[in-house]
């Protein structure tokens, strides 16, 4: 067992070393026991300081909500939390799937970010303010569950959703209010 455990952790480090990605934890089985949850946490945390210096000033709204951006100089998209570049004109193969490089960048972040959305919502940056039961909620708008199964999921009304999903909107309507006059 401990072999296999030195095997999963090299593996693990020479992915990082090669392609500078945190790997999607890997483990051949169900149990997972202090020495694999030491590994986890240690690329957990560089992902996050990755994630910590994105410099916010130098990214544009449109960047920020895809998860990535153009680099004209590079002729590339790249990777906002792991700077991983895609070059125009490049075919990825994905699967079984060929992408151009902004189709396998946008496929990227889902797979090995686990999506845009956990990203920005899981960030340990000064500008995430939101509360535990905000990132939550968030998360459960995204799913496309109803109203219903929220309330049921979280054992509150659905009037307290609804609220919630109100108190959103208007947040976000006065947060491209300010960005307006602030971009004049």
């Amino acid at each position: 067992m401990l072999t296999e455990r030195k095997i999963l952790y090299n593996l693990n480090s020479l992915l990082y070393n090669l392609t500078k990605i945190t790997p999607v934890y890997i483990c051949s089985s169900n149990r997972v026991d202090k020495f694999d949850k030491q590994i986890y946490n240690k690329f957990a945390k560089q992902e996050n300081e990755r994630r910590k210096n994105m410099d916010y000033s130098k990214v544009t709204l449109d960047e920020l909500k895809k998860g990535y951006r153009y680099n004209k100089d590079n002729n590339a998209y790249i990777c906002n939390y792991c700077e991983q570049h895609f070059e125009v004109g490049q075919i990825f193969s994905i699967g079984n799937n060929l992408y151009t490089a902004e189709h396998a960048i946008s496929k990227h972040i889902q797979m090995l970010h686990g999506g845009n959305l956990s990203q920005l919502i899981s960030s340990d940056t000064k500008y995430n303010t939101l509360t535990q039961n905000q990132k939550d909620l968030i998360t459960l708008f995204a799913s496309g569950m109803s109203d219903k199964e929220m309330a049921k999921k979280l054992g509150v009304t659905e009037a307290t959703i609804r609220r919630q999903r109100f108190t959103f909107r208007e947040k976000a309507k006065q947060a491209k209010y300010y960005l307006a006059i602030y971009e004049q």
